[in-house]
């Protein structure tokens, strides 16, 4: 593997956005790191989104510079030599060429707040993938615990394992809140801990 590999990925826009759902580049950066490493057992440990992108992204295996213009960074584990690697995005000036319907008001209508609106837990209905459940939830939550104007991003996933396509049941906790800006919450998927999801408020 070179360790400049790269990868153009084509992620449609989702509903009334005009950003890469992080969903989307989780899901993609994981399909592409199997195949590349011929892995099918590997997984992203963390991934990191310090801005939005609004152009088609691009994959590079390795750490980036300073140069690089990098909007997120990634880290895998494999079962191979090394076991931990890196990578980042670049958002390139090629369009996003698609669009494709979604929306998050069944995720949402079916979550149940619990413990004072600190914690949630959601059956999560079949259309949804595991990260797009884990994501929908933490911006409800997120919602839920603050006022004021702004919209919640997802800005960070750290994982302690492999994290599947489908789950059944994800129960969240929200761990910290800063000035109601920046949160942190722990991710529980059929019944195993599994990780923290960060996500920040752009009151741009």
């Amino acid at each position: 593997m070179d360790a400049k590999d790269t990868c153009l990925f084509e992620i449609p826009f989702r509903g009334n956005r005009d950003y890469l759902q992080g969903t989307d580049l989780f899901s993609e950066v994981t399909k592409w790191i199997r195949q590349t490493l011929r892995d099918p057992e590997a997984y992203l440990s963390r991934i990191t989104f310090n801005r939005m992108c609004q152009h088609a992204a691009l994959g590079v295996l390795g750490d980036s510079d300073e140069n690089s213009r990098a909007f997120g960074s990634f880290t895998y584990e494999s079962s191979q030599s090394p076991k931990t690697g890196h990578g980042y995005l670049v958002e390139t000036i090629h369009p996003v060429k698609h669009r494709e319907v979604y929306s998050e008001d069944l995720l949402q209508s079916s979550a149940e707040l619990i413990f004072r609106g600190v914690e949630s837990r959601l059956k999560v209905p079949e259309q949804y993938n595991a990260i797009q459940a884990i994501v929908g939830l933490t911006k409800m939550l997120c919602y839920h615990n603050s006022t004021g104007s702004g919209r919640w991003l997802f800005a960070r996933l750290d994982l302690t394992g492999v994290l599947g396509q489908r789950i059944e049941m994800v129960e969240l906790k929200l761990i910290r809140l800063i000035d109601e800006r920046y949160a942190v919450v722990s991710v529980t998927a059929d019944e195993k801990a599994i990780g923290k999801i960060r996500f920040i408020k752009d009151v741009g």
